[in-house]
């Protein structure tokens, strides 16, 4: 990412003055999304066939939508998400409305996703995003200026309920690993609110250089956005997001995917047992992160 891009807040955003023919609506993580390459090949599949790609959610996902999507609609979120419960389903609550356009479930059209996977090859999405700017609204740059934020963190997102995974951690002590026991995100949020929480981690991550250990379903959003991961674990990643991430994030992070599961805590071990033979190696790769500050570039962006 060469630049960063803060826009002033809104609830409907244009990323693109094009013409198109026809429309979609998507809303990422409405229902659990394992998404991995899907919404990157599906921009530039809409793009080669003039179909403009609305995003629908709340306001903490406009990062993602303005890499994602031609146009944003942003909503309050009524429902208070339940982050680092142990269950992440039930941040996003409200469907799309009728008069956005025709909804698309990415997750559940089989038909859509081999058709990607047909038509947009790996090597066209890594050209695409390896360096594509993204949007943060500027009431939350505003707000991580207002927020302490030491520099250097090494920043646990680890799901809930990992115990194997944390228990090893602390005995190991080999990362001053914060969050392990979640308490940190937990009080970041009151400050940040539900609202700018993932702006925050990636505007931390650019120019504070925090840097993060994930396992879990955060997965399947960091891996999609300009946020500094030192290792990465998840069942759920398929080849071409293995491909994807070894070139856009080479030679940085550590990737894990087992082929065969046998269950969630069968997963849990390997990835504990897979960690802890890679500590001083992460360690080590924290010392050498590069910390290259984006370009801040303020810009209007049409809400019409």
């Amino acid at each position: 990412m060469s630049k960063m891009l803060i826009v002033p807040d809104r609830e409907k955003f244009n990323f693109t003055n094009c013409e198109y023919e026809k429309s979609i609506v998507i809303s990422p993580f409405y229902y659990e999304c394992f998404i991995n390459t899907t919404l990157l090949k599906l921009k530039l599949y809409c793009r080669q066939k003039h179909v403009k790609i609305i995003a629908h959610g709340p306001p903490n996902f406009f990062p993602l939508y303005s890499l994602i999507s031609d146009e944003a609609v942003l909503y309050n979120n009524p429902y208070e998400p339940e982050w680092y419960g142990g269950n992440t389903l039930n941040n996003v609550k409200m469907p799309p409305p009728k008069s956005l356009g025709r909804y698309v479930n990415i997750d559940e059209d089989e038909n859509l996703i081999k058709t990607l996977d047909q038509k947009i090859t790996i090597d066209e999405i890594v050209e695409e995003f390896k360096n594509l700017d993204i949007c943060i609204r500027e009431s939350t740059f505003n707000l991580y200026k207002k927020i302490t934020t030491p520099e250097n963190l090494i920043v646990s997102e680890i799901k809930p309920g990992c115990d194997r995974i944390k228990e090893m951690l602390t005995i190991q002590k080999v990362l001053n690993l914060e969050g392990i026991d979640h308490t940190f995100q937990r009080e970041l949020v009151k400050q940040t609110g539900t609202n700018h929480y993932l702006g925050f981690q990636i505007l931390a991550s650019q120019l504070s250089n925090w840097m993060y250990v994930v396992a879990g379903g955060a997965c399947c959003l960091f891996f999609l956005l300009p946020i500094k991961c030192l290792y990465m674990a998840d069942r759920c990643f398929w080849d071409d997001s293995m491909e994807f991430l070894t070139k856009v994030r080479k030679p940085i992070p550590i990737m894990l995917r087992k082929n065969t599961s046998k269950g969630m805590d069968e997963d849990e071990q390997y990835i504990a047992d897979h960690l802890s033979g890679k500590l001083e190696q992460v360690r080590n790769m924290a010392k050498q992160f590069p910390h290259e500050k984006p370009q801040i570039v303020y810009k209007y962006i049409d809400g019409t």
